[in-house]
């Protein structure tokens, strides 16, 4: 390994884990900030929440090093120009491409970690986190009854103390409310001058002992339902000297065991489960179309019209054809009538015969409608405006009827197979924006080394204030663009892969510019004057 390897390597080491540990402590605190008030108070002890800040920590990993790098190359490239290190070498003919050199190999690195952080740490931590808080959330805060304030933790009870003694146990002007009664309307309460309270040994029970009181309660109503008085309730006052209540405190108990996590959340996959998973809601949104479409059979009884206008011309033909009295032509009508239901029924018959076997309950009941002639005879096809001109009138409101409901139930069937398609679309997306995520993150870790290790150069400035500041800087516009990105693939406007992507476009040019102005050894323009500016301000500040 050469000196200017050494050199630089070693310099970033400090900077590197420094930022590392000061990036997971920033996060860590944004999340203790969020949820502080739905962990503490509910009797976990320290390591239980450690275990949890553990997990999260993981789980943050891949937010976590692009700002790292970020920091660091900012910090060790503007300590080496302020120190006119990188002048010397640049005189001396090293490019500022070479002197970049180890800290694309530790940017490489730490981009190889944040896939596999993402693929293997990520999943597991995330699993253990969410169960372990969702313990934390769902566990009842632990029992204490404060003086003057009422306590509600015990479900169907209220329960106020005036006072209590020094020993913890003493309580005075004892007020609890029950509101285990199905019926919220009705008063049942009791009240007591002084009493003591304390948990059995097993700590299975709590115990009020309470001394002269009395109870309260308004019962159920004697009188019936159709009585005047039926609004009126009995009220019953009973006086004792010492009523013991005992509350169980099973209720206060949680078995994180029992937590149930949706293991096939987009955030626990890897990346051979993530194009298993997309494969599989890619399949299951094709069933249901399929299901969808197939659930149109039989929604219409379709009839050949040219066939139907064949038949009414076939049945004229043979009235005319020949002379008949007024009994023959009745009875030609009965028979000419009988054959059109037979057409009718046989023309159904062949136009359902592919379906008959998948449908036999259906196409049983099609066959017994057949027989009742709908038809009106119409002449030709040219004289029908609407199918319902075919219809005799007796039957029209029959007809319009069946079809309205029809209509109503494959309306019903269709928005519940698309309601089932819009979900497993937006599950396929959550899916593809988390497997491009785990890459673009990876990405953006190279990305952030081409505008630290230049603005560094540019800037000239170590320490910890100004390369901070450019850090936060760019980061929030990488974040602004992750969560931007999010949301509109959320709202289906942009694609999983562009909004995956994005924030590796937006920043990619601006690290070329960077690199381009800093080997050129370009300044900005009016940057001094900002710099200045910055220091003046801090400077006053500090007065």
């Amino acid at each position: 390994m050469k000196k200017i390897d050494k050199l630089v390597s070693g310099s970033f080491v400090g900077p590197y884990l420094l930022s590392f540990f000061v990036a997971e402590f920033v996060l860590i605190m944004m999340f203790l900030w969020k949820y502080i008030d739905e962990i503490l108070g509910k009797g976990f002890t320290m390591f239980d929440i450690l275990e949890l800040l553990f997990y999260y920590g993981v789980t943050i990993i891949p937010m976590a090093v692009p700002i790292t790098i970020l920091i660091s190359s900012v910090m060790v490239y503007g300590d080496m120009s302020e120190k006119h290190e990188l002048a010397s070498l640049k005189s001396a003919g090293v490019s500022l491409f070479r002197i970049m050199r180890p800290a694309m190999y530790i940017a490489l690195g730490t981009a190889i970690f944040s896939i596999f952080a993402s693929n293997y740490l990520k999943p597991r931590a995330n699993y253990m986190f969410l169960k372990r808080f969702t313990a934390l959330r769902k566990q009842k805060p632990a029992m204490t009854i404060e003086e003057g304030i009422f306590n509600k933790d015990f479900k169907g009870f209220a329960i106020r103390v005036a006072s209590k003694g020094d020993d913890d146990q003493t309580i005075n002007d004892v007020i609890i409310y029950d509101h285990t009664d199905n019926d919220k309307t009705k008063i049942s309460l009791i009240k007591s001058q002084s009493g003591k309270m304390y948990t059995s040994e097993d700590g299975g029970y709590f115990v009020m002992n309470l001394k002269d009181g009395y109870q309260y309660r308004e019962l159920a109503s004697s009188y019936g339902k159709g009585s005047a008085n039926k609004s009126k309730y009995p009220f019953m006052r009973t006086k004792f000297d010492t009523w013991s209540k005992v509350f169980d405190m099973s209720e206060f108990e949680f078995d994180a065991n029992s937590i149930n996590v949706n293991p096939n959340k987009e955030d626990m996959l890897t990346t051979p489960q993530l194009l298993s998973a997309i494969d599989s809601v890619k399949i299951k949104s094709q069933d249901v179309q399929l299901k969808m479409l197939s659930n149109f059979d039989g929604v219409l009884d379709i009839y050949s019209v040219d066939e139907y206008q064949q038949l009414q011309e076939r049945l004229k033909e043979e009235k005319s054809s020949a002379e008949f009295d007024e009994d023959n032509e009745a009875r030609l009508n009965r028979d000419s009538s009988k054959r059109s239901q037979d057409r009718v029924l046989e023309m159904k018959n062949r136009f359902n015969k592919e379906k008959r076997n998948k449908t036999q309950g259906r196409n049983s009941k099609i066959k017994s409608r057949a027989k009742i002639n709908y038809l009106a005879d119409v002449g030709t096809v040219d004289n029908v405006i609407s199918l319902l001109d075919m219809v005799v009138p007796s039957k029209k409101k029959e007809i319009v009827k069946q079809a309205a409901s029809l209509a109503t139930s494959r309306k019903d069937h269709v928005n519940g197979y698309v309601a089932q398609i819009n979900q497993l679309r937006k599950k396929q997306k959550k899916y593809q924006l988390r497997l491009h995520q785990s890459y673009s993150w990876a990405l953006i870790c190279i990305i952030f080394l081409f505008i630290g290790a230049p603005l560094g150069s540019i800037i000239r400035k170590g320490g910890y204030g100004y390369p901070l500041l450019v850090a936060i800087l760019f980061y929030m516009v990488f974040m602004i663009i992750t969560i931007m990105g999010q949301k509109l693939n959320r709202n289906e406007t942009l694609s999983p892969e562009i909004a995956a992507w994005m924030p590796c476009v937006v920043l990619a040019p601006i690290a070329a510019w960077l690199t381009i102005k800093a080997m050129r050894d370009s300044k900005f323009i009016g940057l001094n004057a900002i710099v200045n500016w910055v220091e003046k301000l801090f400077a006053r500040s500090e007065a």
